[in-house]
């Protein structure tokens, strides 16, 4: 694998010649710096099948495993404490267009996952996670992907699951729907599991499954 090295953290670029791996495990340091980032296009249009990534990392960035046919699962991995740093975020493209991804296991919340960051993933099913930003067309196309689950004060952009096969959508204190988000949970059945306390079990319209926890 090659990287950039700085003075505080490693930056993944992609693989070294003749450096493919089919299972690509990224490592938590490289040179005594921890990994931070995974570059632009960094595994884009490879047959990567499987991805481990450290607790380390806070930017997988845009197009990163773009286009990656053969990508089936992506986890995360925990190195020491580093569960304790709150930034994670998918950018834009990250994922797109994956069709064999099936499972994201992040042990960490995701802060943001960007515009299209798993579009056009017609297999994924399982996303081990909760998120507090969801951009426009982050899980467009992705029937098969029924829940997610959002933090505290977690936001559900315009767009952002219009497209997919979301039927429940889990939400922590003072979450921001916006309105046309609001409509298609109506129009289509998605069961809102909201906090007693949260602001969202004001949204009765007919047609919307409100269940309040404790």
């Amino acid at each position: 694998i090659r990287y950039s090295i700085y003075s505080t953290y490693a930056k993944v670029l992609g693989f070294a010649k003749n450096g493919f791996q089919e299972h690509l495990l990224i490592p938590a340091f490289v040179e005594n710096v921890p990994v931070h980032i995974i570059h632009k296009s960094a595994f884009a249009y490879t047959g990567v099948k499987s991805l481990k990534i450290p607790s380390t990392i806070i930017y997988i960035e845009r197009g990163a495993f773009q286009h990656c046919l053969s990508l089936e699962a992506v986890e995360e991995y925990l190195v020491g404490k580093t569960l304790l740093q709150k930034k994670f975020q998918i950018l834009d493209f990250a994922f797109e267009d994956c069709p064999k991804l099936r499972e994201v296991w992040m042990l960490r919340n995701v802060s943001l996952v960007s515009n299209c960051a798993f579009k056009d993933c017609p297999s994924l099913t399982i996303m081990k996670s909760r998120f507090s930003k969801i951009r426009k067309d982050a899980f467009a196309n992705c029937p098969k992907l029924t829940e997610i689950k959002l933090e505290q004060d977690g936001y559900i952009a315009t767009g952002s699951i219009e497209n997919s096969g979301i039927r429940c959508v889990t939400v922590g204190k003072k979450c921001n729907i916006t309105q046309p988000v609001q409509k298609y949970i109506i129009n289509k059945q998605v069961k809102l599991v909201c906090p007693e306390d949260s602001n969202l079990i004001d949204l009765v319209y007919i047609g919307a499954q409100i269940v309040i926890v404790n």
